[in-house]
């Protein structure tokens, strides 16, 4: 697994952007990093393609609220998403499925949405896998459409954490991220040239 990460700041946020190689797929991914009333939290973005990554982390940034109050969809082709944990709401597109994963963790296999278990697939493991591996660190999973054998996705992430690492270390937490959640050993972190 290979990660090359990039960070730019986004008015109050952060964003890392990433290419994620495993095998012969690559996923496009973006770290939104954002200040809250909880003390801070990520939002971390993954598709099959940058286009899609971009428009997505593009919206949460422009509906994110850290309020408390809800993100209002920008359209009837838009979801509001909350993460009381994290205290902040934002919108994705319509057709997605936001859902607590460590609430999802403690159902049957069975019970749970396909989407999710072709998540998991996409990553070498069952749903209940991954979502016991998810539930340790994400307060929300959003998932989305199965592209290019990659499942659109969605994680909010809470800290207590007050402050925002610096670009570097966002750099290094994404990949930290990204290994412990496709429970790959160690990766490889390359900064563009």
């Amino acid at each position: 697994v290979t990660v090359t990460p990039t960070t730019t700041a986004v008015g109050d946020a952060f964003v890392t952007s990433y290419a994620i190689t495993a095998g012969t797929t690559t996923a496009f991914g973006g770290q939104i990093g954002l200040t809250t009333p909880t003390g801070s939290a990520l939002v971390s973005v993954t598709t099959s393609d940058r286009a899609t990554t971009d428009a997505l982390v593009n919206a949460v940034v422009s509906t994110v609220t850290t309020s408390g109050d809800s993100a209002t969809p920008a359209s009837a082709d838009c979801l509001a998403v909350s993460s009381a944990r994290a205290g902040l709401s934002f919108a994705v597109p319509a057709g997605y499925d936001a859902q607590d994963p460590a609430v999802l963790a403690q159902l049957d296999e069975s019970q749970l949405p396909p989407e999710l278990t072709d998540l998991a697939a996409t990553q070498g493991m069952t749903a209940k896998e991954m979502l016991t591996r998810t539930a340790k660190q994400s307060d929300l999973l959003i998932v989305g459409p199965l592209a290019n054998g990659v499942t659109t996705n969605l994680n909010v992430i809470a800290t207590s954490v007050s402050a925002l690492p610096s670009a570097s270390g966002s750099r290094r937490t994404t990949a930290s991220i990204i290994a412990s959640a496709a429970g790959s050993p160690p990766v490889s972190t390359k900064s563009p040239s």
